[in-house]
């Protein structure tokens, strides 16, 4: 009930998930917003390339699972 629009794998192709962009433009679609227009945050690199190939800016959000050194969490 917090989100508008919700985009899992499994409204995508098989095989079509992370890093594929297909998740990261039909969410745009849903939302009415041109991928260049969206901005997305990212804890994983097949998240972060899937965004880029889509034609998002990213901000990479460091993980607790993949923190090192003084990376914010």
């Amino acid at each position: 009930s917090l989100f508008r629009v919700v985009v899992t794998p499994h409204d995508v192709a098989p095989g079509r998930g992370k890093p594929a962009p297909d998740m990261f433009l039909l969410a745009a679609e849903r939302m009415g917003v041109a991928a260049e227009r969206c901005l997305v945050f990212e804890d994983a690199e097949p998240g972060l390339v899937a965004a880029q190939a889509a034609g998002m800016a990213t901000v990479r959000v460091p993980s607790r699972k993949r923190r090192s050194g003084n990376e914010l969490t």
